[in-house]
């Protein structure tokens, strides 16, 4: 069941330009647990984009072994210019954060 949708969201400055696209380890980006997505991003402007966002806990979970749903879209012709947002209902407290990176 998909909860009430969460606002977007943005990566800039020293968090990257774009959602990390690989398995990020347990205590980077800030957070204990990483959230990153492998997911085709879109190339259409303002086409909204369903895709999986992966979350890494650490030793003994996989990195793909906690999976959300969220949504990305393209803003402009400008290269990897996303807004994220998470669809489903999780709440992961302060465990969890996405990770950027500059693409």
């Amino acid at each position: 069941m998909v909860a009430e949708r969460r606002p977007w969201f943005r990566f800039s400055g020293h968090a990257g330009n774009k959602l990390a696209d690989f398995c990020v380890p347990t205590w980077s980006c800030g957070t204990a647990a990483t959230m990153w997505s492998n997911s085709v991003m879109p190339y259409r402007i303002g086409a909204v984009t369903q895709i999986t966002i992966y979350a890494h806990a650490g030793p003994p979970f996989k990195c793909d072994r906690l999976r959300l749903r969220g949504s990305v879209m393209m803003c402009s012709s400008v290269a990897n210019d996303f807004i994220y947002r998470y669809d489903d209902n999780f709440n992961g407290g302060d465990h969890y954060g996405f990770c950027g990176m500059n693409a």
